[in-house]
């Protein structure tokens, strides 16, 4: 599975083949943010919602082959997406101490699980369903690909739907919640060191004196905003860098009797 989005999403001329997809889209989002500042009743900004939206439209656009902005067929995809990150802030009491889940219950967090996910399966059932019915002569996007893998009967494995749609699931969340998590604290950071952000913003003039618009080629030349990035990622990394072990057998610990599968 892992090589699956590593040769068809993930390697470099795939990502730069997104180059694109992605300056379009953020190009979209400073255009929405100076139509804000320019309005004759300005208001607060909700930077956190204009983020969502960008990092879900790139996605979208990459893994999907179109955006699902907003309200889709009755589904509010940013709206799952944001829960389910939400969701992932909680402590689960049960996968620590498994005779304590009924707490889980109680405070309704099983439930909500269920509701989104169930929520989300909707939504890649009608992607899935898409594709199928799409032109397959132009296949392009990582669901196409994955159809395409599906339907190959010399492959080296079956790839059946539920499989398929975990992989979506796991590209979709990936790509937005981290990216939008990492994104929202890089900003907070910026605004808790105002000399910092005073520096970069201009490193950024000047790199790019004649547009307002800074190119990914340009910003990989930053050297400041490379190490803005990287510190940003060391305070705030987006997500766990140590991996769950769950334990093979019981164990007795100080007194303390911990059952084989408790995550620690």
């Amino acid at each position: 599975m892992q090589s699956i989005c590593i040769q068809n999403l993930l390697n470099n001329k795939m990502v730069r083949s997104y180059e694109k997809i992605r300056e379009e889209e953020i190009k979209r989002m400073i255009e929405k943010l100076e139509k804000a500042s320019c309005s004759s009743s300005p208001s607060p900004v909700n930077l956190s919602q204009i983020l969502m939206t960008l990092t879900n439209d790139i996605i979208c656009r990459v893994a999907l082959g179109r955006k699902y902005s907003g309200k889709k067929d009755g589904i509010d995809v940013e709206n799952i997406v944001r829960t389910f990150a939400a969701l992932l802030g909680e402590f689960p009491v049960g996968e620590y101490i498994p005779s304590l889940s009924w707490i889980d219950r109680i405070r309704g967090l099983d439930h909500k699980m269920e509701v989104v996910d169930k929520r989300f399966d909707e939504f890649l059932e009608r992607v899935v369903k898409e594709h199928e019915e799409a032109d397959k002569e132009t296949r392009s996007d990582l669901v196409d690909k994955l159809l395409t893998i599906q339907s190959d009967k010399t492959g080296q494995f079956e790839l059946e739907k539920s499989a398929l749609k975990l992989i979506i699931w796991d590209m979709f969340l990936a790509g937005t919640a981290t990216t939008l998590s990492f994104l929202e604290w890089a900003m907070t950071e910026l605004m808790r060191n105002p000399k910092v952000m005073k520096k970069l913003q201009e490193e950024i003039r000047s790199s790019s004196p004649q547009d307002l618009f800074v190119t990914e080629k340009e910003a990989e030349k930053m050297n400041y905003l490379q190490a803005v990035i990287k510190e940003a990622l060391r305070l705030r990394p987006p997500a766990p860098l140590l991996v769950p072990r769950v334990l093979s057998e019981d164990v007795k610990l100080k007194g303390y009797n911990i059952p084989a599968g408790t995550q620690v």
